[in-house]
């Protein structure tokens, strides 16, 4: 890792708290903020690429994947067996073709997955991290859904819509914000954590 300070996350945490650090610029209910679809894909097609060979190199073989805050698409290669969106527009989730099911839940209104413990191989969240508002306990979910040595992947990226950002992520730089996700996601228990990183596509 060249980034000063990842490499230390182990040695010395950093504590990212500050107040205020969930708050949102528009509060009000999300489901109205997500009631019209956007059919588009949030990042470029190159990430896009990216990201799909990013999961094809880390998720399991044949793996049942449960694909979090899912959109209009999703970018799981073709060797994922099934994959569940959990998503906030209808609409989006049902013209996506990579999903075999599909459940409409704000998890800022209510952070407990809907699905019995120990259901997937993997949980995939695809550049949509910096809108939850109570992330402690949606990893705290994804854990619990998780088979023994399931895989929780976390991809981010700088695009983002920002009246519906938490605070926290306008104050951190790109890579304190890898960095507090990791934080997070090894506070849940998670014996492995790693980061990767690429730049100047």
């Amino acid at each position: 890792l060249e980034w000063s300070g990842m490499e230390t996350q182990t040695q010395t945490p950093t504590d990212f708290t500050s107040p205020d650090m969930y708050r949102r610029e528009d509060e009000s209910p999300d489901a109205e903020f997500y009631a019209q679809p956007r059919k588009l894909i949030h990042v470029d097609a190159v990430c896009a690429r990216r990201i799909q060979a990013l999961y094809r190199t880390v998720l399991p073989e044949n793996a049942e994947v449960l694909d979090l805050m899912a959109g209009w698409r999703s970018h799981l290669p073709d060797t994922v067996k099934s994959a569940t969106g959990l998503g906030m527009n209808a609409e989006e989730l049902a013209d996506n073709p990579a999903l075999s099911g599909r459940v409409v839940h704000d998890l800022n209104l209510d952070p407990r997955l809907p699905f019995a413990d120990a259901r997937f191989d993997a949980v995939v969240c695809t550049v949509s991290f910096e809108y939850l508002t109570q992330p402690e306990k949606i990893i705290a979910e994804v854990r619990r859904v998780l088979k023994p040595g399931g895989m929780f992947a976390v991809t981010l990226s700088q695009r983002n819509f920002p009246p519906k950002v938490i605070q926290l992520w306008t104050q951190l730089h790109p890579m304190e914000r890898m960095a507090w996700v990791g934080t997070l996601i090894k506070g849940a228990g998670f014996r492995k954590v790693e980061t990767y990183v690429e730049r100047g596509l």
